[in-house]
């Protein structure tokens, strides 16, 4: 018997737009990973892994354009995104992860 484990995800209203602004292969690999997560499957460090140094996680996706992020904050079953953006060096900056967590606070509080 498989049991279902129904998770949440939320996005700040910046967040949102970021996702429909991407290409659409793109889109698509985050829309596959959100449902991963929302259906409770297990992500691969591939796919999701806890950024080090504070409490973002990151969606990871690779396509043609290169490499793309979604920065979010795990609250429970919930899964709140901050941020999304194309990725351009092999560290995430510190300005996205600081928009991120600004994003999410204001979500947070409004929420």
């Amino acid at each position: 018997m498989t049991t279902s484990i129904n998770r949440r995800l939320l996005f700040t209203g910046q967040a949102k737009k970021e996702l429909h602004k991407l290409p659409p292969e793109i889109r698509v690999r985050f829309m596959k990973s959100f449902h991963l997560f929302r259906s409770g499957d297990e992500l691969t460090i591939k796919l999701f892994k806890k950024l080090s140094g504070n409490e973002l996680y990151e969606f990871r996706v690779k396509g043609l354009g290169g490499i793309y992020r979604g920065l979010c904050y795990q609250k429970r079953s919930e899964l709140i995104v901050g941020r999304i953006f194309h990725k351009k060096t092999d560290k995430t900056p510190l300005r996205e992860i600081d928009t991120a967590i600004k994003r999410i606070k204001i979500f947070l509080d409004d929420y």
